[in-house]
């Protein structure tokens, strides 16, 4: 996500020079947000997995006793 931070204000910036076209500014927000989606993707994979392996080795609750 990093990386696509750098090329979108790198794009930005290119752009206000007259390098890079509005697409090219449109294409590195994409990129950005996709990267910015697929962190939260893989974070909620990463919990799930997390409570899978819990439920599964019994940890998931607490046991109580009498």
């Amino acid at each position: 996500m990093e990386l696509a931070d750098r090329i979108h204000r790198s794009t930005l910036l290119q752009h206000q020079q007259g390098v890079a076209s509005l697409s090219d500014i449109v294409l590195a927000d994409q990129a950005f947000w996709n990267a910015q989606q697929n962190t939260i993707n893989a974070l909620v994979d990463l919990r799930k997995a997390q409570l899978e392996l819990a439920r599964i080795t019994g940890t998931l609750l607490p046991t109580q006793r009498p």
